[in-house]
């Protein structure tokens, strides 16, 4: 599903800025590659390419400095300059980020030469957001079904942890034994005392 989310506000980008094609770029944890996870208008296969290098992709170094940057002419001389991942005659780069952090890059295409504006860049920067924001939603319905999964173990192991202990009781007159766990969490990591009053 999150695929498809992606997908369909990769091809809203494209009508917004007159593109073509888009493709969404994610960095590893290194920062030193990039990939394609969801594209739109671009043939089926490239989303099982293998990872292009950071390294000498000016379009995409440029966006993360400058946030977006608008390409007239990716044709000739300046394809090699501009090092597009797709062969198309213009794009923009955007730079996708979350918290102020870099995780990305957005590249709209267009088969035409097409001199982008101002209106252009700001839809497409829009779009690096939805996308960015997509991410982040994923992430935290990911982390949330973890801590349920976390939850019901504390949880369980609190009630097994609670069970052990003794009942209060008077085991001859005046003489009551009792259990008693300390702890700064649900389940007890640092004292349980048995007692006999």
């Amino acid at each position: 599903r999150l695929l498809q989310r992606l997908e369909r506000l990769l091809k809203q980008a494209a009508a917004a800025t007159g593109c073509d094609a888009a493709g969404m770029y994610l960095l590893d944890n290194d920062t030193t590659t990039l990939k394609l996870r969801a594209s739109y208008g671009l043939p089926a296969d490239r989303i099982t390419a293998p990872a292009r290098t950071l390294r000498g992709s000016r379009g995409d170094l440029e966006s993360l400095v400058r946030d977006v940057v608008l390409i007239d002419d990716l044709r000739g001389t300046l394809a090699t300059t501009w090092n597009s991942p797709e062969a198309f005659a213009s794009g923009i780069v955007v730079k996708i980020e979350e918290d102020d952090l870099p995780i990305g890059t957005l590249w709209l295409w267009s088969k035409t030469p097409t001199d982008f504006d101002e209106r252009d860049g700001a839809a497409a920067q829009l779009a690096a957001l939805s996308l960015a924001s997509e991410l982040a939603r994923a992430s935290l319905h990911r982390e949330r079904a973890k801590w349920n999964v976390t939850s019901t173990s504390i949880k369980t192991a609190t009630q097994w942890q609670m069970r052990q202990l003794p009942p209060a009781m008077e085991l001859a007159p005046g003489v009551v034994v009792d259990g008693w766990t300390e702890s700064p969490r649900p389940w007890a990591r640092s004292l349980h005392a048995w007692d006999v009053l």
